[in-house]
């Protein structure tokens, strides 16, 4: 028998095995080659390549892009104005007797000796319009004492052509109840003239 040394034949990579050929007489290893890859037994498709390589790329330039959060709201805070300063409240320092006459006061009908009641009835009297259709703006200011009390009165937009603004005040004296007028005097402001915002105790032209 012809022994075939294994050592002999040609490494590759597959199968082998022995076999016998006419009996006992002669022994050979036959060998098969390796199986060809399973892509080289599949029908290539035209442009496969390149269809592969460009959702290849389509992946890459996916997963590559970043989401961008969405911008925060603007919160817009609306501020409030400060409020006005309050008027300051007339007190009876802020009021100077000497700026008023008690000679301009004549036409008011007022006069010493009348009661309360009497001399704040003539004050309002004589601020009243005549016609009655006249809006006049007035305001009154009272001072309580312990031996009397102090009034102011002031009108604005009288329905004349001369005289814009007037103030009036009053001095009461006596027991409450039966307090009488002690003093009493007026300042009017002009509608012409060389003064038109301070007050006068001058007959305006």
């Amino acid at each position: 028998m012809k022994v075939v040394r294994l050592n002999s034949l040609p490494r590759s990579r597959g199968s082998c095995r022995e076999a016998t050929e006419g009996g006992a007489q002669q022994s050979y290893v036959s060998c098969r080659s390796p199986l060809r890859p399973l892509r080289a037994h599949l029908p290539r498709r035209r442009g496969e390549g390149f269809a592969l390589a460009a959702l290849g790329l389509l992946l890459v330039a996916c997963g590559s892009q970043e989401v961008e959060a969405p911008a925060a709201p603007k919160v817009t805070t609306e501020v409030t104005p400060p409020a006005p300063p309050m008027p300051k409240s007339l007190t009876l320092e802020d009021v100077d007797f000497n700026s008023y006459s008690k000679g301009l006061a004549k036409f008011t009908g007022l006069r010493e000796g009348q009661s309360r009641g009497e001399a704040i009835d003539n004050v309002r009297l004589y601020f009243a319009p005549e016609d009655g259709n006249t809006i006049i703006s007035t305001s009154q200011s009272t001072f309580e004492r312990e031996d009397g009390a102090v009034l102011l009165f002031s009108a604005k937009g009288l329905p004349d052509d001369s005289v814009k603004a007037e103030e009036i005040y009053l001095i009461v004296s006596g027991a409450e109840g039966n307090q009488t007028l002690a003093a009493y005097g007026s300042r009017i402001k002009c509608h012409r003239g060389e003064n038109t915002t301070e007050w006068t105790t001058a007959l305006c032209p």
